[in-house]
């Protein structure tokens, strides 16, 4: 073989391998293409449904805890209108007496308790904390009132009148935590529920309310 016939069998092989190079490299480069759309096609799915289970749950819980803020700000004003019933200086006649007033806001604020610690569950520590706060104050309300017999005509009172001076301070210590604590606590509560609830806060206007709220600055009774 000459030199001349060597050169091109040597030129002939090696643009042969030099070709089948190129084909694989250009296979590879396509199956790489193939597999990266394909994996992130699988990827993006992965996400997606991720993304909606987290919603379901999400709207599920907003859901559910949209019926214990119900639950609770219903027990919780009914309780503060059970307070304010009997705690009020004037107790019109044709109401039934401090006895059965009390005996039914009890009742109330055992209902806000059990609502309280049925969904603490779905709030978190600083609005749990708020309940119980407001569960004391309420408890510790009850306590003041029945340190002496409810009714100003009870027989004890009677028998003993300085004890009338001290059952009235009781209560006046009652009515100061209302209005100091419970109401306050109510309306921190209150704020909270309507974020969570996403409620937009309003410009607050000043209260005309004082001394539990029973008279107006013009000195009428006020309404409630």
């Amino acid at each position: 073989m000459t030199w001349e016939e060597s050169f091109r069998f040597v030129a002939a092989v090696l643009t042969s391998i030099g070709g089948g190079v190129a084909i694989v490299f250009g296979f590879s480069s396509w199956l790489g293409k193939v597999w990266a759309s394909r994996i992130l096609s699988r990827e993006k799915y992965e996400l997606e449904k991720l993304r909606h289970e987290h919603e379901v749950r999400f709207s599920k819980l907003h859901l559910e805890r949209a019926e214990a803020i119900k639950e609770l700000a219903q027990c919780l004003q009914q309780l503060d209108d059970s307070l304010h019933s009997f705690l009020k200086d004037f107790q019109p006649v044709n109401e039934p007496d401090l006895e059965k007033k009390v005996s039914k806001s009890i009742e109330l604020h055992n209902e806000f308790v059990a609502a309280y610690k049925k969904h603490r569950i779905f709030f978190s520590r600083e609005t749990e904390e708020l309940m119980h706060r407001l569960a004391l104050c309420s408890r510790d309300t009850f306590i003041d009132i029945q340190t002496y017999p409810v009714s100003v005509d009870h027989v004890e009172f009677r028998m003993t009148p300085e004890l009338l001076k001290n059952r009235d301070q009781c209560w006046q210590n009652a009515r100061k935590a209302f209005q100091e604590d419970i109401l306050k606590l109510k309306e921190a509560l209150e704020d909270t529920f309507r974020e969570i609830l996403g409620i937009a806060p309003e410009a607050k206007k000043p209260s005309e309310k004082t001394s539990l709220g029973f008279w107006c600055k013009s000195g009428s009774p006020a309404q409630r």
